[in-house]
């Protein structure tokens, strides 16, 4: 495994897909909060539309009862909204509509941090 200072030097094509790899591997939710908060924030700084289906399926995964996966969504539905792009907004408009609660939350509050790429 790469350290994320390493994959942050790589260019954004060679970086982009590693980070994304280590987000969706199985085991990422046992790593420790700060490291997988570092990965997020990775993902949203060298990311855009290309990354959108990804996280998109990502929010949609997982357990539904599970409050663990819970936070999870809402760290997605987050680093979605610092994408700033008109896709990463749609499809939080779509999660708000939701019949799922926890998804619909998580889309919800990440909509009202949403932060516009220029």
């Amino acid at each position: 495994m790469l350290l994320l200072p390493k994959l942050l030097a790589l260019p954004k094509r060679l970086a982009l897909p590693k980070l994304l790899a280590q987000a969706l591997d199985a085991g990422f939710d046992q790593r420790p909060s700060e490291e997988k908060r570092s990965i997020y924030s990775a993902i949203s700084a060298v990311g855009g539309d290309e990354i959108v289906p990804e996280l998109e399926a990502e929010m949609h995964r997982g357990n539904w009862f599970s409050r663990s996966q819970d936070a999870h969504r809402a760290t997605v539905a987050r680093c979605l909204a610092r994408l700033g792009t008109p896709l990463s907004r749609m499809v939080l408009e779509r999660g708000a509509l939701s019949k799922r609660g926890p998804l619909r939350k998580a889309c919800e509050d990440a909509l009202m941090g949403f932060n516009d790429r220029e």
